[in-house]
Parts: structure tokens; C-alpha cells; sequence
């Protein structure tokens, strides 16, 4: 919700706010990009909706979320879940990541036809 853009620094916000369809981050390390994305997340859940964190593999799907989400857990009691085995994580309103790898082809299919709210890459 909206309390959790008092977390994010100037330049997260910057990006967290702006209505453009598509945004693109791109900053080095320690910029903010994990916290960013997590809150994105969390912020743009939709009950009983799916969004998508994509990275080359699902474990590093996994492992680029991670700290962002316990941050966020940790910060300000998010409630934020982690379904190790759906490799989801569940959002307290029921909006659900899904965490997926994308570096093939046959991965790529998975999600044809579908159009998540909210997707990061």
C-alpha cells in the first residue's frame, strides 16, 4: 500500500510513481533495484491475480526477490509468504509472484496467452 512508499528512497520513488506502461531500471549495485522491485510488487498485488518476476532462471528469480521481500517482512511486517514449492510469493491481499525462469524457449511458452498485472525482468 501506500505507506510503503515512505521506505523507498528519492530516486525509487521517481521510478515507483511514474505511469508509464514500461519502465526501465538500470543501475549498478546497491542502487535500490531489489528493494524497488519488491515493493513494486507489493504494492501493484491484485487479489487472486498473478504477476510475474522473471529472471534468466527461477532460482534466481528467487534469489534477486529474496532480500527485497524479508527487507519488506522485516521493515514494516509486510506478511509477505513465500511457497518455496510453487516458488510464489503470496501477497497479504492474495496477490500472488510467480517466480519463473525465462532462458529458453520451452520456458518462454509457459506464460503465451497470458497477461499478468504486473511483471519485472
Amino acid at each position: 500500500g501506500s505507506n510503503l512508499l515512505e521506505l523507498l528512497t528519492p530516486k525509487q520513488l521517481d521510478i515507483e510513481l511514474d505511469d508509464s506502461w514500461v519502465r526501465a531500471v538500470c543501475g549498478a549495485r546497491q542502487w535500490g533495484k531489489t528493494t524497488w522491485s519488491a515493493c513494486a510488487h507489493a504494492r501493484n498485488a491484485i487479489p487472486g491475480a498473478t504477476s510475474l518476476a522473471v529472471a534468466p532462471t527461477v532460482t534466481k528469480a528467487r534469489d534477486l526477490l529474496k532480500p527485497g521481500v524479508e527487507w519488506l517482512n522485516k521493515e514494516c511486517g509486510a506478511g509477505i509468504v513465500y511457497r518455496a514449492g510453487d516458488w510464489q510469493y503470496v501477497m497479504p491481499n492474495g496477490g500472488i509472484v510467480q517466480l519463473l525462469g525465462m532462458s529458453t524457449m520451452r520456458e518462454a511458452e509457459k506464460i503465451r496467452g497470458y497477461t499478468p498485472p504486473f511483471i519485472t525482468l
